[in-house]
């Protein structure tokens, strides 16, 4: 499909898309998946340079809002879908409609797309991100998904882009087990990791955090240990099996 096919199926679905204001109660999975399954990978085109994935429960505004500013103060061009609403299905179409139908051929250095793990993994399969970044991994009492559900997203969302590196939060011990320790495929995959030093922010004691999942440790399911905690589970853990935050870290101070 060639840019102007491509803008001629944008122009004659941007009426119909923008008449329907992307009101939740529209069935956006039944007309992404049946008219734009095909337009998705091909509006990945006019990303120049790389395509980053961010996959949060929480702070993707804020990130990507972060993010953003890096590489604008750079002097490069960013997409970012975090100007709609970043956990609406329709916010992804809607901000790649916009950037074919206005800015036919014009490239973007960056595409910034944040995602939660339940739309991680259903964009996953309609595009091929050159970065996934892990952000951090909460049980959230509003999409109704468990622990063990939300990580198995997101491993199905990086089997589906095995070429794309990853950038995980040191200070995140919930994505320590996506995947078996012996997983080939896995090891094979770049992984760059990111996290907290020596800052000061006041949590809620450890012993009344109510998600008890999110501070036992991965690998033997005993209670961690934190030399520093900065927010929620988030921090310096460790464990008395041996398992620890990992050390080959780029420093966030």
């Amino acid at each position: 499909m060639d840019s102007n096919s491509l803008a001629g199926i944008i122009n004659s679905l941007y009426g119909f898309v923008k008449r329907t204001r992307f009101e939740e109660s529209f069935n956006f999975d039944s007309l992404i998946d049946k008219r734009f399954s095909k337009v998705i990978p091909q509006l990945m085109n006019y990303c120049d340079i790389a395509s980053i994935a961010l996959c949060a429960t929480n702070g993707k505004k804020t990130t990507l809002d972060f993010l953003r500013n890096i590489f604008e103060q750079s002097k490069h061009s960013t997409l970012v879908n975090v100007d709609e609403n970043s956990n609406l299905k329709p916010a992804l179409t809607w901000i790649l409609l916009n950037l074919a139908k206005d800015n036919r051929g014009s490239l973007k250095d960056y595409f910034l797309l944040g995602f939660d793990e339940q739309e991680l993994e259903k964009y996953s399969s309609m595009m091929n991100f050159n970065y996934i970044l892990l952000h951090n991994l909460f049980i959230d009492q509003k999409d109704f998904y468990s622990l063990a559900e939300k990580k198995e997203k997101i491993r199905n969302a990086i089997i589906d882009n095995p070429n794309a590196k990853l950038i995980i939060n040191a200070d995140e011990a919930m994505y320590f087990n996506l995947f078996e320790a012996n997983d080939i495929a896995y090891k094979r995959i770049k992984k760059i990791y990111y996290g907290f030093e020596n800052i000061e922010f006041y949590d809620k004691p450890l012993e009344t955090m109510q998600d008890n999942d999110l501070i036992k440790c991965p690998m033997c399911n005993s209670a961690l240990d934190y030399d520093e905690r900065f927010y929620s589970h988030l921090g310096h853990y460790n464990c008395a099996c041996g398992f620890k935050r990992p050390e080959d870290r780029k420093s966030t101070r």
